[in-house]
């Protein structure tokens, strides 16, 4: 056993001792419960009390052992710092989820101001109320019901954590209430000014500077059609939408619709003029239906549309098809929709997420 130094006092063989860390100037006490030893700053300068307090810190955490409560306090600041690193460790993983970003700005920019000031056991639900108001100042109004939602998601994750790693039990969590301004939906667009962003597709499509450039906005000019006739959610719903998630269905009317099978199809096969993707070509005699099946804000759901989509992702496969587009409604056709490929040697993905219109 290496000989003490006489920064090191036994206060009880084995069981208790106080000592000092390098530069620190207040005293640190370890002690031993069930086997196993914990440290605990004094937070005093002097010997004598230090002593003193150490002793009182040992039978305080015997009686919160017996009680079934945490021994060791560990402060906000730790914890947060746990759980920060376990949502870093699964983005990295891939098995993370896209709301782990805005928590961990969370974590960043708004809680450390408040509470790292308070041990991660002595947080009550009147804390919690303080920091209501303490963000309400911060933002300069009164925050959202969204955003207070969020918040209350950042600190019960890190709370998830005190208890995983034995820090609080969970009679010790306070309850949050999600109060705040109800959010209001986005105006609508009204029918003149679709017209009049159909209308202006065209020529702004002309005005880009280069070819690569005049593709682009006809992606995004197809991609807002699309959000028109689908109603689908901007955003992920079609932009992470695969050609094998599109299905169609047709339906034969006019004169074809007499001679139709038990399927809906001409009995007479030479009565259906197919275009090179061996498809049936759009026609007044054919009305279609197709059913995208999306993921996004409601997870899985499915969106209808009719002959106007149609009519643009097979204008989508010419566009592509120098690429060896396989064929769309290939079960296993895993490319995505909304990104245009050109050229062999050179491939040039745009997504739609980078295109805006000025």
């Amino acid at each position: 056993m290496p000989a003490q130094v006489k920064t090191t006092h036994t206060l009880i063989d084995r069981k208790l001792i106080v000592y000092k860390r390098g530069k620190s100037k207040a005293w640190q006490c370890r002690f031993s419960l069930d086997g196993k030893w914990f440290k605990v700053t004094t937070k005093k300068r002097d010997l004598e009390e230090a002593k003193q307090a150490a002793t009182e810190l040992m039978y305080e955490a015997k009686a919160r052992l017996k009680q079934n409560l945490p021994v060791a306090k560990k402060s906000f600041r730790h914890v947060s710092a746990l759980a920060k690193k376990r949502m870093q460790d699964e983005l990295r993983a891939g098995t993370g989820i896209a709301s782990y970003k805005s928590y961990l700005k969370i974590i960043d920019d708004y809680l450390p101001d408040y509470f790292d000031k308070y041990k991660i056991t002595d947080i009550t639900q009147a804390v919690i109320k303080g920091y209501y108001v303490h963000l309400a100042n911060e933002m300069g109004k009164q925050p959202a019901e969204s955003t207070i939602r969020k918040h209350n998601v950042t600190l019960n994750r890190i709370f998830d954590e005190a208890v995983a790693n034995g820090y609080m039990v969970p009679v010790q969590v306070p309850k949050l209430q999600t109060k705040g301004l109800k959010s209001q939906k986005y105006p609508e667009f009204k029918l003149h000014e679709v017209a009049q962003i159909v209308a202006g597709f065209p020529s702004w499509i002309k005005l880009g500077s280069n070819q690569a450039r005049r593709e682009q906005r006809q992606l995004l000019c197809d991609y807002v059609f699309v959000l028109f006739d689908t109603g689908a959610r901007p955003g992920k719903e079609l932009l992470n939408l695969l050609w094998r998630q599109v299905d169609v269905k047709y339906q034969y009317i006019g004169k074809v619709r007499k001679k139709l099978d038990k399927d809906g199809y001409p009995k007479d096969k030479s009565l259906i003029e197919t275009d090179e993707y061996d498809e049936p070509k759009l026609d007044v005699d054919i009305d279609y239906t197709v059913t995208l099946y999306v993921d996004g804000k409601t997870n899985e759901r499915e969106v209808v549309a009719k002959n106007k989509t149609m009519l643009i992702l097979k204008q989508m496969l010419i566009a592509t098809s120098k690429v060896n587009q396989p064929r769309w409604r290939r079960k296993n056709c895993i490319k995505r929709i909304w990104c245009f490929k050109r050229h062999r040697e050179k491939r040039l993905v745009v997504s739609i997420t980078c295109l805006k219109i000025t």
